[in-house]
């Protein structure tokens, strides 16, 4: 096995990713997330399933770190504009 559980995880989503390589469909957040639930659902023994769901989660969190990252720089953007919409 591995020593850092984030290997697990980054590995399994790997496997997402080349299992939708394979099968010729687009790989994005929600195909790997479907994908994920996929080898949740029919994981062999409850580590898999539980190394599974980790990788869905950190999934998850990136996309939503992403999104408030992109919140703020819109807010940033917004406040540097002046009323006529230029830039500083």
């Amino acid at each position: 096995m591995f020593s850092h559980d984030d290997d697990q995880e980054e590995l399994v989503i790997g496997e997402a990713a080349l299992n939708l390589v394979t099968a010729g469909q687009v790989i994005n957040q929600v195909s790997l997330l479907k994908e994920l639930g996929s080898m949740a659902s029919n994981a062999n023994d409850a580590v898999r399933k539980e190394v599974v769901n980790r990788a869905i989660c950190l999934l998850e969190r990136l996309s939503s770190t992403r999104s408030r990252d992109k919140t703020v720089l819109t807010w940033m953007m917004a406040s540097l504009s002046d009323d006529d919409g230029k830039h500083h």
